[in-house]
């Protein structure tokens, strides 16, 4: 056969489809596989192999394949029976965890209704619980009543500042009125003495000072019980000097008149203030009560319905629970005839796959290693058998990937 520059090619065997069939003994570049097959056109290449066959290392894809699958087969049936376990576990997790909600709902009633109670027992004495709350913020008595955190805290800032005010004022007034009172008790223990009208009393002359001698009386002792006494006056400080050395014979009488009016006079402005403090203690003592009142009617009705809606949820978590408990016995009960269902339906399924693959990949191999590989075929473009001279040919169909052919059948694929 002659190409257009006008060289020759020998062709080995030329059928009548037409087709060339190359038959290569030694190994020829890539360039060599190119011109050829662009000539010939339709063609494939015949190896000899027989002097590097031992070279090729390859593996059945069926023997891979069934390899693979039947490896995998302990451990899909070890999945299946680990599936079911799971799954019985998942239903005892679930039948727990519902189990677990009711117990939890059950103590959240109970601490509920203890509350209740509570709000009760204080609504019929809020008064009382009141007086305990203001007694905790003035005085810091006691502690929070029971479920009453958010109360007390809600007095406290509203009320603190006032109460602790009045009770300040209260106990500052009270400390001076008792005061005032014994200096009171000390005027009016004193020995009395009527003089020029006046309600003195007697005092030693060491009660005598710049402060007051213009109030003291004087009378000779000589003369105290006659008719005919009369009271002496300290005019200045000289004259005070000079009774310090006549105290045998003189006794000293003070007038306490004005300091007496004075005492008594503070004592009732203290009292009007106490009475004004004490009522304006009542008004808030009477806002305080309302406010618990309120309070409490609120957060009873709250836990009320709180308690409702879990007894609520109780009953629909018992329907639940029992639910649970049937499909967890009927999962348990059913477990091992589902499971041979399941690995009977797997080992099917093998079975199926071991048929594919036999259909599929037979008489294909997989080329695991070429010794000395003649990389030059891997340019061709057309079909390549290589023959070992065993009555059969490796055609090479993909990269990496080979058919085996016996002689009859290549020989029958040539004819048109």
């Amino acid at each position: 056969m002659t190409d257009a520059t006008g060289e020759r090619h020998y062709a080995d065997v030329r059928t009548d489809r037409p087709l060339v069939i190359e038959f290569q003994n030694s190994p020829i570049s890539s360039s060599t596989i190119h011109i050829r097959e662009a000539f010939y056109g339709d063609m494939v290449w015949v190896i000899n192999a027989s002097g590097f066959k031992d070279n090729f290392n390859l593996a059945s894809e069926v023997t891979m394949g069934l390899k693979r699958i039947t490896n995998a087969l302990p451990t899909k049936e070890g999945d299946i029976r680990s599936k079911f376990d799971a799954e019985i576990e998942k239903q005892e997790t679930e039948t727990f965890t519902t189990e677990q909600q009711i117990k939890d709902a059950i103590d959240e009633t109970i601490r509920l209704q203890r509350k209740i109670d509570n709000y009760k027992n204080y609504l019929d004495d809020y008064r009382g619980l009141t007086d305990k709350a203001t007694k905790w913020i003035t005085d810091s008595e006691g502690n929070y009543a029971p479920n009453c955190v958010d109360l007390y805290d809600s007095l406290n800032r509203s009320y603190k500042e006032r109460l602790l005010h009045i009770r300040d004022i209260i106990r500052q007034d009270a400390h001076s009125i008792n005061k005032i009172e014994q200096d009171f008790s000390k005027i009016t223990s004193l020995k009395s003495e009527i003089i020029a009208g006046r309600d003195c009393k007697k005092v030693p002359y060491d009660k005598i000072n710049k402060g007051n001698y213009m109030k003291v009386h004087v009378l000779s002792r000589s003369t105290t019980d006659t008719f005919f006494s009369e009271p002496e006056r300290i005019h200045d400080e000289m004259g005070l000097f000079r009774y310090k050395y006549l105290t045998d014979k003189y006794d000293f009488f003070l007038d306490y008149s004005d300091d007496i009016t004075s005492l008594q006079q503070a004592i009732t402005e203290l009292k009007v203030r106490k009475r004004t403090l004490d009522q304006e203690r009542d008004q808030i003592d009477s806002e305080m009560a309302e406010k618990v009142k309120r309070w409490l009617v609120r957060e009873l009705a709250s836990s009320e319905e709180a308690l409702a809606g879990l007894n609520i949820q109780i009953s629909t978590l018992r329907e639940k629970s029992g639910a649970d408990r049937r499909l967890l016995q009927a999962l348990q009960n059913s477990k091992g005839e589902r499971l041979d269902t399941a690995i009977a339906d797997f080992k099917r399924q093998h079975e199926e796959k071991r048929r594919q693959i036999m259909n599929r990949h037979r008489g294909f191999y997989r080329l695991i290693k070429w010794k000395h590989e003649h990389k030059a075929w891997r340019e061709a473009s057309r079909h390549v058998y290589f023959d070992g001279g065993e009555g059969y040919l490796f055609q090479r169909t993909t990269e990496g990937l080979f058919r085996k052919v016996s002689t009859e059948d290549f020989m029958r694929s040539l004819r048109p």
